[in-house]
């Protein structure tokens, strides 16, 4: 109870550690994709369900995106950088970072 919490994400609510909630939206995630996708010239036609993720003190949200060209798993991290990588396997391979500008 006056332990505090072990992990840098995590808050202390009730006397219970629980991870912070990420100041990214799903709606703002979805925008950023949009954007995203947009500069390389793919179309969006399935975002997949939105979950927030949390590596270490890194907070983020991550979806599966089918676009008119391939499929792929995407995290933004809460400073709204975004990582694209090849989907569905295991060990996915990183294949871009963007930064919104």
């Amino acid at each position: 109870m006056d332990c505090g919490c072990y992990k840098d994400n995590e808050i202390c609510i009730e006397n219970k550690c629980v991870v912070k909630e990420i100041e990214l939206s799903d709606d703002e995630f979805v925008r950023i994709v949009e954007e995203y996708f947009k500069a390389k010239g793919e179309t969006i036609e399935e975002v997949g369900e939105i979950y927030n993720i949390s590596l270490k003190t890194i907070l983020g949200k991550t979806a599966i995106i089918k676009t008119n060209k391939d499929v792929y798993g995407v995290t933004i991290a809460e400073n709204r950088t975004l990582f694209l990588y090849e989907c569905c396997m295991p060990r996915s391979r990183l294949i871009d970072v963007w930064i919104k500008p």
